[in-house]
């Protein structure tokens, strides 16, 4: 049962990267544009 654990985290960790990703991207570029 172990085994299946590491199975989900390992494809629930790329999820939290993409949906992370393109929220960073969403803050960022206003900043840059308004430093611009």
């Amino acid at each position: 049962m172990g085994g299946h654990g590491f199975n989900f985290w390992w494809l629930f960790i790329p999820i939290i990267v993409i949906i992370i990703i393109p929220i960073f991207f969403i803050f960022f570029i206003p900043l840059s544009a308004a430093n611009a």
